[in-house]
């Protein structure tokens, strides 16, 4: 059960969170994020030591986000391929929000926090698209022949690719689209007939800009 500490400070968190995609990483000071939350500078320093802290705690909350999506979805009646499907638009939205200047910012002034955080979406990432394999497998519409260990960190391995990237920039081309074009050929090289033929009546399904 949350206590009114505990929701003020997911309330600030999310706040900040939003700040920083809006502004980014450097341009703003503890003194401009209590100001425009609002709140006293004090009273931030209640919940966080330095903005240096309140970037790794949002960065924490985040892969809580992320665990709590998969516990969520999981359990639902859903088969390998509608689970890969519905993590991918929550990853595709997550990711859609990080603009390059935030991933510049990042990467630049905070390059340790940065690293950690990746490091831990790769594995959450990896040890999910590993499991989705094996459920895929089991279920029968994926390839018997599959490597899960190598076929996950090649998921991982590219979703982190396109995250830090710069050909996005230099091209009219979308994060979701990429997206969607990397999640279509993932399904069609671990699927088995049966599997590309549910693939297909879901089709219509991918919308990786929701």
């Amino acid at each position: 059960m949350s206590t009114a500490r505990d929701d003020k400070f997911f309330e600030i968190l999310t706040q900040a969170k939003g700040l920083f995609l809006e502004y980014g990483l450097r341009s703003l000071s503890m003194d401009d994020i209590s100001r425009k939350l609002a709140i006293s500078k004090k009273t931030l320093y209640q919940y966080v030591d330095s903005k240096e802290d309140l970037i790794s705690k949002i960065f924490e909350h985040s892969q809580s986000e992320t665990q709590e999506f998969y516990d969520r979805v999981c359990p639902k009646d859903l088969n390998a391929i509608d689970i890969l499907l519905e993590a991918s638009k929550f990853v595709s939205k997550e990711m859609l929000r990080f603009n390059p200047v935030i991933t510049f910012d990042m990467m630049k002034y905070y390059p340790v926090l940065f690293n950690n955080f990746i490091e831990m979406k790769r594995d959450l990432i990896h040890r999910k698209i590993k499991d989705n394999i094996l459920q895929g497998i089991n279920e029968g519409i994926y390839r018997e022949n599959l490597n899960p260990e190598l076929i996950s960190q090649i998921y991982v391995n590219n979703l982190v690719s396109m995250h830090q990237a710069d050909f996005l920039a230099k091209s009219h081309l979308t994060f979701a689209m990429v997206f969607e074009v990397m999640f279509e050929n993932h399904i069609r090289a671990i699927a088995n007939r049966q599997g590309l033929d549910y693939f297909e009546s879901k089709r219509d399904s991918l919308d990786f800009q929701l």
